[in-house]
């Protein structure tokens, strides 16, 4: 690879890596909030799906709604744990193909509620930046035009840090979402026990 085309592949992996950083720490800053969008995408999915005779596909929109803030806290960490490990080169065989899908799961659900006007705010970073779902759909199209590159030259993306670096990178960061998912899982415990005083 010549050097234009890796420093223009560093750039736009610090582009892509800061973005998804950012989105990530605004979400976790609240991410009941970020839940309660999640929820509203599914039940508005479940509508049109049940409205077209698709009640095959509203069943797990409807369950996706259920369980909307695990999953919020699983794509907040997932978001800052991609970003980081794009930045530093990490596993980047592994994290395009997470980015790739991450980003085309976000950019079929911003379209979709572009297209037929869903819900009028995506969520993306929160409410610090509130986008219309057509600017969220082109940042996402945008995102998939800057993942593009990366997930075409993952196998020549070398780490900054050692083999052992980049592992204690990784466990470190399956510690946190642990610790994420043991905080759910006791939120979850106490509204329970609270239901059914």
């Amino acid at each position: 690879m010549n050097r234009i085309l890796q420093v223009l592949l560093w750039l736009t992996r610090l582009g892509v890596g800061g973005l998804f950083i950012f989105s990530g720490l605004i979400k976790a800053n609240d991410p009941l909030g970020f839940s309660y969008k999640l929820e509203e995408y599914f039940e508005e999915f479940a509508k049109i799906f049940t409205e077209h005779g698709l009640g095959l596909l509203a069943h797990p929109m409807e369950w996706l709604a259920y369980i909307a803030l695990p999953m919020s806290m699983f794509i907040v960490v997932l978001e800052i744990v991609l970003g980081v490990l794009t930045i530093l080169g990490v596993q980047m065989k592994k994290v395009s193909i997470w980015l790739s899908v991450l980003i085309l799961f976000f950019t079929f659900l911003t379209f979709v509620s572009w297209k037929y006007d869903l819900v009028r705010t995506c969520g993306c970073f929160g409410d610090f930046w509130v986008l219309t779902p057509f600017q969220s759909f082109m940042k996402d199209v945008i995102l998939v035009v800057g993942i593009t590159p990366i997930f075409i030259y993952r196998n020549s993306i070398e780490s900054f840090l050692s083999p052992i670096g980049g592992q204690l990178i990784i466990c470190f960061q399956v510690l946190y979402f642990s610790y994420l998912l043991f905080i759910v899982f006791v939120i979850y415990l106490l509204l329970i026990i609270e239901l059914m005083q």
